[in-house]
Parts: C-alpha cells; structure tokens; sequence
C-alpha cells in the first residue's frame, strides 16, 4: 500500500527512446548522403566519358594527314579553346574527387564513431548485468534468513524494476523505479538499529530523495530510527502477508474477471483513496488492476451484468486495491477477487504478498481464511506531509 498524498506524481520519461531514435537517424542520414554522392559521381564519370565519346579521336589515315596543310585560323582557334576546355574539364574532375574523397573520409569516421559508442555501450551494459547479478546474490542471502519478513524485497529484486541503493549481508536498501513517484518507492530491511544506522549514513546521497518520497520499512525498532532520522510524520503500520498454496486458489463461477480500461476508471478513482488518481490511472494502463462482474440482479435484465469490485497491485507488487461497492458485499465476493489475484500472482512466477493495516480487522479476517502467512516484523510505510516537506 502506498500513500500518495504525501507523494509527488511523476510521469515516465521517454528519454532514453528519443536518444535512441537520433541515434538511428543520424545513421539514415549518413547512408543516405553517402549513396547520394555515389550517386553523383557516378553520374559525373558517366557524362565525361560521353563526352569524351562523341568528341572522338584523331584518326591515323592519310586524309587526316592531308589536312594538315589546309589548316585554317578559326580551326586553330577552336582546337586552341577545345584544349582549354579540357584543361579545366580536368580541374573540375581533381575539384570533385577530391571533395568526394572528403565526404566518403567523414561518413567513414562518423560510421568509426557510432560503432565505438556502441561498443563501449555494450561493454558498459555486460559490466551493468555482472555488478546486478552480484547485488541479486547478496539480496538473496540476506532474504534468506526470514524469507517471510522479507518477499517484498525479494519480489522487487528478483522481478520489479528496482535500484540496489545497498545490497549487503547486513541489510538491503531498494528503489522502486516503475515511474510513479518523482523519487520512487523505498523498501528498506536491516539486521538491526546499528546496521540501520550504518547503511543510511553510507548513502548521504539518498537522503532528500527518501525523505521526500516513500520508505517502506521493516521493523517497528528500525522503522522507529528512520521516523526520527528522516522527520516523517505520517506512519502507517501494516502486517506483511504471504501466499504459498500448493495448488491454485478455489474460484467460484459465479463472477467474471477482466482488465480495468478508461471506462471503469471514474467508479475506481471514487471509491479508492489510497493511490492518487494519476497513479490508478498508470495502473489501469498497465493492466495492473482486474474487475469483477457477475450476473444482474433479478429486475435489472437477465442479459446485463453488474460491476461488483475490483482488485489489483501496487506500484511496488503487493496486492491490493481491493474493493467491493456496498450493495454487493457479504456475497463471498471479496473472497473470490483475491483468490483470483493470488492465482494471477503465482502464473507470473512470483511470490503473492500484501501490505494489511494492523486496524483492517475485515481484510485480516479475509488473509487468514485464505490461508496467509503472516511475516515476524510489520512493515511500516512512512513518509512526510506536504506540509512538513515544504
């Protein structure tokens, strides 16, 4: 669960998709000025050689011979300035050779550029992967140790789009980056105060940003230290849950399940108060939230059906969302929504787990009779005011 009044929207930059697409066209370009003076010369020799064709050469017979003598001045004249012309054909020639030359040493060494920009680029990238898979190793032994307490952090690194602000053996340190909120989603885990401590002072460069955004932290003692370190005023404790069913979820017949689009969107954003409106409009684009129908009412026409309640996930992966309109609760529908939801969880390959408000007694009730396990620490989501922030 997230709070989002406390947090800055942000769209997803399109960025790196721009770069790339001017990198692709600055190499069209180059092609295509490239066969374009090919072209040219080609062209160019062509027509010289014409010329030279229909000009002709002297012939070796006696009549050419004969004719010497009967030369006249204006036949002089004009092989005097066919000579110049050829002189200066000739210049022209070298002229344009030599330009072409130029041309053809640019797109060469513009072409050198992009292929060793490409290369250090692929380079950058296997060495990006090397360090990733590293951090994964380390995250992965520390989740090791309470696998329960710590499925967010292990769904986030092994399937989200995260940064590992810190991967050690004594905590872990992530940041969401789906795009949500100006400074992302925090999760934080630490073997204890000390090693709480020590990990945030050995990332001086992350303060601002998790203190003006959002820290999911686990631990009441080390959730304690980070309110007082980063000054957050609005606290929310929650039980972490978990679902490993050996098989997939019962789901009675009774209802429908499809994707939220644009046109269920307005009942969402007005009965859910907990994601911002931009945030559950991200979500339904992303698929990320699922309604549920089921057959009208006797009165209402044996051929419609009923928009009932939705379910969904969070920016971060856990479950939740869940709602269910008030004229159609205590039916089992919210039941069958989140069986839905887990089944749907576990065909991605990954681990179902949700963030409960210790008060939520309904939504407790609900994890227990679908079989959850309950982590040892609670997880607590923190963040500032916009009050206090500004």
């Amino acid at each position: 669960m997230t709070q989002w009044k406390n947090a800055t929207f942000l769209k997803t930059s399109a960025k790196p998709r721009i770069k790339g697409c001017v990198r692709k066209g600055l190499l069209i370009i180059s092609l295509i000025v490239l066969l374009g003076f090919c072209a040219v010369a080609v062209s160019f020799f062509r027509a010289k050689f014409a010329v030279r064709a229909e000009s002709g050469f002297p012939s070796s017979s006696g009549e050419e011979f004969d004719s010497i003598g009967s030369v006249t001045g204006e036949d002089l004249s004009a092989n005097l300035n066919d000579g110049n012309g050829q002189t200066e054909n000739a210049a022209q020639t070298k002229t344009f050779a030599i330009t072409l030359a130029v041309v053809a040493g640019c797109a060469g060494l513009l072409f050198l550029a992009f292929f060793t920009v490409k290369r250090q680029k692929n380079n950058k990238s296997r060495l990006s992967e090397s360090k990733r898979e590293k951090q994964v190793e380390t995250v992965e032994k520390f989740i090791a140790k309470n696998p329960a307490s710590y499925a967010d952090v292990a769904d986030m690194a092994r399937h989200g789009k995260c940064r590992f602000v810190y991967a050690g053996e004594d905590g872990v340190l992530l940041q969401d980056e789906s795009g949500f909120y100006e400074h992302g989603t925090f999760v934080f885990a630490a073997e204890n105060e000390n090693a709480a401590r020590r990990i945030l002072l050995l990332c001086p460069e992350e303060y601002e940003n998790i203190k003006t955004g959002l820290l999911a932290c686990h631990g009441e003692k080390i959730a304690a230290f980070c309110r007082d370190f980063f000054a957050f005023d609005s606290v929310t404790p929650c039980y972490q849950v978990i679902f490993r069913p050996a098989a997939p979820l019962l789901v009675r017949g009774a209802l429908r399940f499809e994707k939220a689009t644009e046109t269920h969107l307005p009942e969402i954003i007005g009965t859910y108060d907990r994601e911002s409106p931009e945030a559950l409009e991200q979500l339904v684009q992303r698929g990320k939230i699922y309604c549920a129908f089921a057959p009208a009412d006797q009165g209402e026409g044996a051929d419609k059906e009923a928009f009932v309640g939705y379910i969904g996930q969070h920016a971060e992966g856990s479950m939740g969302l869940l709602y269910i309109f008030p004229e159609y609760r205590r039916r089992g529908y919210a039941q069958d929504l989140e069986s839905f939801q887990i089944n749907a969880v576990i065909a991605e390959g990954r681990t179902p787990y949700a963030h409960v408000i210790e008060d939520n007694s309904a939504s407790l009730a609900l994890q227990k009779k679908l079989g959850a396990v309950f982590a040892d620490d609670k997880v607590i989501w923190m963040s500032r005011s916009r009050c206090r922030r500004n």
